[in-house]
């Protein structure tokens, strides 16, 4: 089968869409189908991979999208199954305006999350959802999302309930790297927060975790170690030193080898998002798989997750409420729970092959 999938990011560039699109297209390889891969050059650093990845430069450049692609075509002709990673700006419209004179394609959409900005931004996106998603879930023969809660909660399901179009969840995954027991040895115990620290990842939510951190006085007992980088990095660790957060660490990127690691010797991996475009939380996943707990916000697909999946060792924070955290982060680190699943069972069932497996059989299903 000749599998195409497009999307706007890609390795190297951090972030849950670009990993979910490299892991994806990496167990269909293993599955031995024909799989290649479409996305924007954006002057990236191109690494080998053993499936062909077309970076495609468009005429006119918009941050990490663009518009006129020349080369779609050649390279989604003869697919039997095209998939759209969205929101994928731009290349979503180049592959709309390729459907409309080739009806017979079978395209799925793996729709990951409701995109969000503001100013102009936020008026581009506001326009684009309205216009151009739309047309692209009309075209469509399944639309797919990590959880059910998102899905329900998104702009794509009502415009999947206008088309009749139906849905199905396939939950990510989790890199057999990460059901470790070796952990980093620190001085005091530590929380842990993971994801990069730049502008298109503001909702992470950041500030206001390290003015909770200043609040809950914790700095003599334990540390937060806060991994990522990003061109907001600075900016972080000035207002932490501005309010007093006394242990929160920022450590900057780590190693591949050694995140895994990290996550197993933490109290608890922290994701203060609240906005909708965290539609899952993948670092959930991560830290699970070490036995460490997780605490999230009370949103939309984040929060099935850490019930899911996490159990009695996901902890549900209501949204921005400072005196629940700081509670949970006294709790977690008087009683030290751990997750303790079937880990031997878990690391099939949670692996990025059984994702690459579900969406074969969907696409066959077609």
């Amino acid at each position: 089968m000749k599998i195409v999938h497009i999307s706007n990011v890609w390795p190297p560039y951090v972030g849950g869409q670009g990993k979910a699109a490299l892991e994806q297209a990496r167990a269909l390889y293993d599955l031995g189908e024909d799989i290649s891969v479409v996305t924007l050059d954006n002057g990236q650093e191109k690494n080998d991979y053993p499936w062909p990845v077309y970076y495609l430069k468009p005429k006119i450049r918009l941050g990490l999208s663009g518009i006129f692609y020349v080369g779609l075509d050649s390279i989604l002709k003869g697919a039997d199954i095209i998939q759209l990673h969205w929101p994928s700006f731009g290349l979503d419209l180049g592959l709309l305006w390729y459907s409309f004179r080739h009806r017979r394609k079978k395209i799925v959409i793996f729709y990951h999350m409701d995109p969000v900005a503001s100013g102009l931004t936020g008026v581009i996106f506001f326009i684009w959802q309205r216009t151009i998603l739309p047309l692209i879930i009309a075209r469509s023969k399944m639309i797919v999302g990590a959880t059910v809660d998102y899905l329900k909660h998104s702009l794509v399901w009502t415009y999947a309930r206008e088309c009749h179009k139906v849905c199905q969840v396939i939950p990510y995954g989790v890199g057999a790297e990460f059901f470790t027991r070796d952990v980093i040895a620190r001085d005091k115990p530590y929380f842990l927060s993971v994801g990069s620290l730049d502008k298109q990842h503001q909702n992470k939510n950041l500030r206001w975790l390290l003015e909770v951190w200043a609040q809950a006085g914790l700095c003599h007992r334990a540390e937060w170690l806060i991994i990522g980088d990003g061109a907001l990095r600075s900016a972080y660790e000035n207002y932490a030193k501005n309010i007093n957060a006394h242990g929160a660490v920022f450590l900057g990127r780590v190693g591949e080898s050694e995140l895994p690691k990290y996550f197993a010797g933490a109290l608890a991996t922290i994701l203060p998002a609240k906005s909708r475009t965290e539609a899952f939380g993948l670092v959930q996943l991560e830290s699970l798989a070490g036995g460490t707990p997780v605490i999230v916000q009370d949103i939309w697909g984040v929060r099935e997750v850490a019930q899911t999946f996490g159990g009695e060792c996901g902890f549900i924070n209501p949204i921005d409420d400072s005196a629940s955290l700081i509670s949970l982060m006294q709790f977690i680190l008087e009683k030290r729970p751990r997750f303790k699943g079937n880990m031997a069972e878990l690391k099939g069932d949670w692996s990025w092959a059984r994702q690459g497996e579900k969406l074969l059989e969907m696409y066959r299903s077609l």
